[in-house]
């Protein structure tokens, strides 16, 4: 039997306060982004260490201090979707939507990788992998 259940959340972006172009290690934007497509629709990470809450889609990861309810702090908006190329550090504009988001991407580029590893360690996949045949002279 397989229960989905959908919920649907609305998310405050206040006016932008500023934003920098920073850098993603490669395997942290990877890393995010296969769990994201894993998951099939929008992911919810919690950085349990800054007590903050990441929301990460195809075109951005924005993030949140759960204590202030939903009202994005920060936002670091890819300029396109792919995966980042090994050792090289991954473009994203990080738009601040306070006047210390900057001091907390900083933060959050040092615990974010580690929130990754223990969301998927925590994360128990249904079913196990299956090899799709794909129709052609094999089928």
């Amino acid at each position: 039997m397989n229960c989905e259940q959908q919920m649907e959340l609305h998310f405050d972006r206040p006016e932008e306060w500023s934003r920098e172009q920073g850098y993603l290690p490669a395997q942290t934007y990877n890393f995010g982004q296969t769990l994201l497509t894993r998951s099939g629709y929008n992911l919810f990470v919690p950085i349990r260490v800054m007590g903050y809450m990441a929301v990460l889609d195809g075109k951005e990861f924005v993030f949140f201090d759960r204590e202030n309810g939903q009202r994005i702090e920060v936002a670091w908006q890819f300029p396109r979707a792919s995966l980042g190329r090994q050792n090289h550090p991954v473009p994203y504009e990080a738009v601040s939507y306070s006047a210390h988001a900057m001091l907390t991407t900083k933060q959050l580029q040092e615990h974010f990788y580690s929130a990754l590893q223990a969301f998927a360690a925590r994360r128990q996949l249904t079913e196990p992998a299956k090899i799709i045949p794909f129709p052609g002279k094999h089928s």
